[in-house]
């Protein structure tokens, strides 16, 4: 019997969840799903330029695993293109990463992210992964 998959890290929603081409009717469109934890490794790896091992980590899951997971997401991005079809962004077995700087070791949580941390007007970067905390919604 397989093992159950594990959780991944997501450090929130995407802010869209659907990309479709122009041209083509609705009813005559096809669609692929891309899964939130794949989305979350293709931002990782193509757009923070995390190497795979970096990103796995953040996501709190193997390197193979990410390797398998951005290799399926390419494919499935490139077959999007390719066929003109509607690319859908949800699903996923996922949990979202509490507010701060966006990672989050396996053995505590990042600075920023600890309580009775204050915010200020220029707050320093984190000291490993560089980003500024973001700030929690009133």
């Amino acid at each position: 019997m397989p093992r159950p998959p594990k959780e991944r890290l997501i450090e929130s929603l995407p802010p869209v969840d659907a990309f479709i081409p122009r041209g083509l009717p609705p009813m005559l469109m096809q669609e692929v799903t891309l899964t939130l934890d794949e989305m979350e490794a293709i931002r990782l790896v193509d757009l923070e330029h995390l190497s795979q091992a970096a990103a796995a980590e953040q996501m709190e899951i193997s390197a193979p695993t990410l390797n398998r997971i951005v290799t399926v997401a390419h494919e499935k991005i490139a077959a999007a293109l390719w066929h003109g079809a509607a690319l859908k962004i949800e699903g996923g077995l996922v949990r979202i990463s509490p507010p701060g700087c966006g990672h989050k070791r396996r053995q505590g949580g990042c600075p920023f992210q600890q309580a009775g941390t204050q915010p200020q007007d220029n707050p320093p970067p984190c000291p490993r992964c560089h980003r500024h905390r973001q700030e929690q919604p009133d």
